[in-house]
């Protein structure tokens, strides 16, 4: 970048981080004070509130005596009106909630309707011991509900900051300039900072923020990982994201149609772009595909499971207040997967060790998916067949039959997707342990020491995507000091992977170009090599030493043969 381009980053830099940690410490501060999950509002008056449907859920027998019916819908607190739904203003929801935040004992007067009945008015006192009365079933009092959620809503916009932290060291790069402010942008509406500037009539503010970090995340998908527009028509593309934000702006009905159309055109780029890249290039790029890979599996995996499996076999009074913590921890670790791809692909850090995170990453998280739907998916043909026979009671039973099928089912899968994602994602791997042996064994067959030596080294070298392999006359002192087997010196720059060959050989492996170490299976398939080529290198040895003692034999004869043929009279 030029001066004045860094300039402007700086400048907008430093702008986003001040609106974050306002945000971020004014939405701790509003929930502080309202309390997670209304536990400082609406639960004290011994009723649980539904504020998306306008609805009171659940309520204590105080405020059934005074007059409160489930189902009841709150026209007014104390004369001030309420909105129909969150959704009308939840700014005005969120002042409605906060004017309950009243001293102990002291009374509030609430206007309820009754779908299809006329309004009353019922006064309610607010009591501490109540909203601990309804949290009870969940093991959470008002307190831990409260920190726990602004901890953890504080959580998103940490990870994200952080990986805009760590890019601004590559500021000179277009590409790291442009996602480190689109993670700062994002980290300044990714927790609950929207309550804030709502409230403090700022609201504008937030949504320029967001169309910030709209921008500079497009323009990160379209121009990853060189900085330049690949294909051609990216590039206009990228130009035509400001006349969109207009059209948002004019349109809002615009917003998720224009959203999604740019979405895939930007995942069409990218795309493109990879299938264009060289084998080495495409390196960079895993770290960023195995971060959303992961970001998405992650999210779906697990907001599935509790979907299907976890929430419903709770009552809502016990799994309902810990929605509010499972959240944004879940948004969290989203967050955390997709930015750390991003930032390490950026980085360039260990792109070497992107394939084996990524087949490990699938094999686990296939292997989840495949067991969550067996167990969801026979739990609910047991139940629905053994319905008629056993009625409501079958359910218990469907459920542990349910489980008895996944866990016979492990070691199948396993088996199957390890397989699959092998062959898949650590391809070099597997043809290091299937030509590894063949061509030892070939080159003893035919072969000599050094063709061998040299054939191993290239195949290490190749399947390795280390920068070098040798051979090495160590001598015995050297060689038995190592031990036996494979030994690592993640100290040693040149050679930190060593296998000794016999007393004064020695197979020795450098690191990748990144720095980076072999894994364990790499290491195990080096090991397995080296005792094959071991064995190769002795056979030859013996090999050798036959055929050189019938070569010096066969000269004797020769010589002798010379002498009688001199000696003999002419």
């Amino acid at each position: 970048m030029g001066r004045g381009a860094q300039i402007v980053f700086a400048v907008t830099w430093v702008v986003l981080a001040v609106i974050l940690v306002v945000g971020t410490v004014g939405a701790a501060r509003i929930m502080l004070d309202y309390g997670a999950a209304a536990s400082r509002s609406w639960l004290p008056l011994g009723v649980r509130f539904d504020s998306t449907a306008n609805r009171i859920e659940a309520a204590l027998p105080e405020a059934v005596a005074a007059g409160v019916r489930l189902g009841d819908h709150i026209d007014a607190i104390d004369g001030i009106a309420l909105p129909g739904s969150s959704d009308d203003d939840p700014v005005a929801s969120d002042r409605a909630g906060r004017h309950l935040l009243v001293n102990e004992g002291q009374p509030v007067a609430l206007t309820v309707r009754h779908p299809g009945g006329a309004a009353r008015r019922v006064v309610l006192a607010h009591r501490a011991h109540a909203a601990e009365q309804l949290l009870a079933p969940s093991g959470l009092s008002p307190a831990m509900l409260t920190w726990l959620c602004v901890v953890l809503f504080a959580l998103a916009p940490v990870v994200l900051a952080g990986g805009a932290v760590l890019l601004v060291r590559r500021r000179a790069e277009p590409v790291a300039a442009l996602l480190s402010v689109g993670l700062l942008a994002l980290a300044s509406m990714a927790g609950n900072q929207a309550r804030y500037f709502a409230d403090i009539g700022t609201w504008w503010l937030f949504e320029a923020v967001g169309m910030l970090a709209f921008v500079a995340l497009v323009t990160t998908c379209l121009s990853f990982p060189s900085g330049e527009f690949s294909p051609r028509w990216t590039g206009w593309l990228a130009l035509a994201v400001l006349p969109l934000i207009v059209c948002m702006m004019a349109l809002p009905a615009s917003v998720f149609p224009i959203v999604i159309v740019v979405a895939v055109l930007s995942l069409g780029a990218l795309v493109q772009r990879y299938r264009s890249e060289t084998r080495d290039a495409r390196r960079q790029w895993r770290w960023a595909m195995l971060g959303f890979v992961l970001g998405f599996g992650w999210f779906a995996c697990v907001g599935q499971t509790l979907d299907i499996v976890i929430y419903p076999a709770f009552p809502f009074a016990v799994i309902g207040p810990w929605t509010y913590i499972i959240t944004p921890a879940l948004f969290a670790i989203t967050a955390l997967l997709i930015t750390g791809g991003l930032v390490m692909s950026l980085l360039r850090y260990r792109l070497y060790d992107a394939p084996v995170v990524i087949s490990r990453s699938l094999l686990y998280g296939g292997m989840t998916l495949a067991l969550v739907a067996i167990f969801a998916g026979t739990e609910k043909i047991i139940e629905i067949v053994g319905e008629e026979w056993f009625g409501e009671s079958i359910g218990a039973l469907a459920g542990g039959l349910g489980a008895a099928f996944a866990a016979v089912a492990i070691g199948p899968l396993h088996h199957r997707i390890g397989h699959f994602v092998e062959h898949r994602f650590r391809a070099d791997l597997v043809h290091l342990r299937r030509d590894g042996p063949i061509l030892i064994d070939d080159l003893a067959e035919a072969g000599d020491r050094e063709h061998l030596i040299m054939a191993v080294s290239d195949l290490l070298v190749q399947r390795l995507h280390v920068q070098r392999a040798a051979v090495v006359a160590v001598g015995q002192a050297a060689a038995g000091a190592n031990g036996h087997g494979l030994s690592i010196d993640h100290h040693d720059p040149v050679w930190p992977i060593r296998a000794p060959l016999d007393h004064a050989t020695m197979l020795q492996i450098g690191p990748r170009p990144d720095g980076s170490m072999c894994d364990a299976q790499e290491r195990e398939a080096i090991g397995e090599l080296a005792d094959r080529l071991a064995r190769a290198l002795r056979v030859l040895a013996r090999r050798e030493a036959r055929e050189t003692a019938l070569l010096a034999r066969i000269a004797r004869i020769e010589a002798n043969l010379a002498a009688l043929a001199g000696a003999a009279p002419g």
